[in-house]
């Protein structure tokens, strides 16, 4: 939820961007603000699927301001909107009263 950057993370580790940047992709394999994206998603998802809170909620508990721009975001990151995956998840865990 905090608002994290590349910066934030250096200093936080009392780095240079630079070094970090450096240090931080040879240790884990990507760029520090792509692996945070990643989490965000990671943690999105995981609230889409367990939390009947509203999408916008969930975008701005995982660090995102913009609800649009999470929504961008989400769906570049995992091929589907947000809401889509809300429906997904939906559709998969309602029983089918009506085929029985």
């Amino acid at each position: 939820m905090d608002d994290w950057n590349v910066e934030s993370m250096a200093e936080y580790c009392k780095l240079s961007v630079g070094y970090f940047s450096h240090l931080f992709k040879k240790r884990i394999g990507s760029s520090p603000m792509k692996y945070l994206t990643e989490l965000r998603i990671e943690k999105a998802k995981e609230l889409i699927a367990t939390n009947s809170m509203s999408l916008s909620n969930i975008a701005q508990m995982t660090g995102f301001n913009d609800p649009l721009y999470f929504s961008r975001v989400f769906k570049k990151t995992t091929g589907i909107p947000p809401k889509e995956f809300q429906q997904s998840l939906l559709t998969i865990n309602t029983p089918n009263w009506w085929d029985e």
